[in-house]
Order: structure tokens, then C-alpha cells, then sequence
């Protein structure tokens, strides 16, 4: 019973873990103007919901 409840716990807290380290959500007015105009081109016409800051090194 203890290795089951393991095998089910262990995904479950690496899930909710790994939403610590999510990226930073960034107002669109604190994109630059040059990062703006690459994220506008790209989306075709889409609308731009939401923006993220990749915090990778």
C-alpha cells in the first residue's frame, strides 16, 4: 500500500512543483517596441492574449 500511494503521490507533487518555476506573465506595455512588432508579425492577425518571459539562461 505504501509503494502504491507513492506512485500516485510522486506525479501529483512534481505537477504542483513545477508551477513554481513557470514563467513571468509581462504587460504588453512592457514589451519593447522591436519585440512588439516580431511578436504582432508573427501572430498573423491573432490575437495576443497573454505574454511570457522565458527566464532560461
Amino acid at each position: 500500500m505504501n509503494k502504491a500511494f507513492l506512485l500516485l503521490a510522486l506525479p501529483n507533487t512534481l505537477a504542483y512543483a513545477a508551477s513554481a518555476f513557470a514563467d513571468e506573465k509581462v504587460q504588453w506595455s512592457d514589451v519593447p517596441a522591436q519585440g512588439q512588432k516580431t511578436i504582432t508579425s508573427h501572430a498573423g492577425g491573432g490575437k495576443i492574449e497573454e505574454v511570457e518571459k522565458d527566464a532560461r539562461k
